[in-house]
């Protein structure tokens, strides 16, 4: 099998992985932190969960990285991510 076939698969079957684990981030960071944004702590967590669900080598780590970027700037696109203002 070619390599960008393999790496086209691996991206295809990490899509729901990366789509639960942004989604479960999210709502944990807005009960923690509400109206935080705290994105490099959330990318920090989501890699974490990543890594843990299977072996992600560093090589990988860049091509994960843009597949949350596009979901995560998807999200906000639609305005599924917001900021929650906190009521002082």
């Amino acid at each position: 099998m070619s390599n960008w076939l393999m790496i086209a698969r691996a991206v295809v079957l990490l899509i729901p992985i990366v789509y639960n684990a942004i989604k479960e981030v999210e709502i944990i960071f807005k009960e923690l932190f509400p109206g935080e944004k705290k994105g490099a702590e959330k990318l920090e967590m989501v890699k974490g969960i990543i890594g843990e669900v299977g072996d992600v080598a560093d090589e990988s780590w860049p091509t994960i990285e843009k597949i949350i970027n596009f979901f995560v700037g998807w999200f906000n696109d639609k305005g599924i991510f917001t900021t929650t203002e906190v009521k002082k």
